[in-house]
């Protein structure tokens, strides 16, 4: 098996520093964390946290992905980089840049989900222009800059094409598109595979909840299989909510069966 396996820090149990060894334990290589939220203080900004994790991660011999702005979920861009939201999503954008630069975790998310979803024109247009100012700090910095959104293949062509810059590259999620109703989840993956970079999220469920990434209701084995193909050497980041109900266990134990499946679908002939 070419790849690796990872987790974001979201979804781990009662995360933190001292979560390390466990994470390592568990069967996972990588961890992906987040800037924080913005009425936190974007926690990850501060240098003194940042080496805390930095160290930890290399301790425990977990390597550290591109750092998420979820916050820019509840404060958009897409409604305008001028409005008070627009302008606390640049702020985070640049804290999770310079996090991601200290820290040397290659990267930063920026999704467009929740408030910050492309539901226009005018909304698309933002994004870009969101982008574009997060991978020109980025490349200034020798970060580089993921977009996770709902485009359609055709979509994130000119998508790319308008933001034109190297150091953009496409968080693809294996579950987003059929959450959403749209139907374009492997297409996106085969058409962009070359732009997926270093890391890319599975998971499974409702919206109601996630459910074990063997349960049939999504397309992971399809990806899994793909990935496989395509001798896949980045890291394949669980996504699931375990630290919920219906996967929370105080033994980890939908966790731990999430790691085997995925490793088992990617080293099976």
């Amino acid at each position: 098996m070419n790849c690796s396996v990872g987790i974001t820090s979201w979804c781990w149990p009662d995360f933190g520093v001292g979560s390390m060894p466990e994470i390592k334990k568990a069967g996972l290589d990588a961890l992906q964390l987040q800037v924080g939220d913005w009425e936190d203080g974007l926690p990850l900004s501060d240098k003194a946290l940042q080496k805390e994790y930095a160290e930890a991660a290399a301790a425990a011999g977990l390597k550290l992905l591109p750092v998420s702005v979820n916050t820019v979920c509840r404060h958009p861009f897409t409604e305008g980089l001028d409005t008070p939201d627009g302008a606390i999503a640049l702020k985070a954008l640049d804290a999770g840049i310079e996090a991601a630069a200290g820290m040397k975790a290659e990267g930063i998310t920026v999704p467009n989900f929740g408030s910050n979803k492309i539901l226009d024109p005018a909304g698309r247009e933002n994004t870009v222009l969101a982008l574009r100012h997060a991978c020109e700090y980025g490349l200034a910095l020798g970060v580089n800059v993921y977009t996770e959104n709902l485009l359609s293949p055709a979509e994130l062509e000119q998508l790319f094409a308008d933001c034109s810059l190297p150091n953009l590259y496409l968080l693809f999620d294996s579950h987003n598109y059929q959450l959403h109703g749209l139907d374009w989840t492997v297409d996106v993956l085969k058409t962009w595979y070359g732009r997926t970079g270093s890391h890319l999220h599975v998971k499974a469920g409702t919206r109601e909840g996630s459910a074990p990434l063997n349960s049939g209701n999504s397309l992971v084995e399809a990806v899994l299989a793909f990935l496989k193909e395509k001798e896949y050497a980045g890291s394949v980041v669980l996504e699931n909510d375990y630290v919920n109900p219906p996967l929370f266990s105080r033994d980890l134990r939908y966790l731990l069966d999430d790691v085997r499946f995925v490793r088992r679908c990617m080293t099976e002939a």
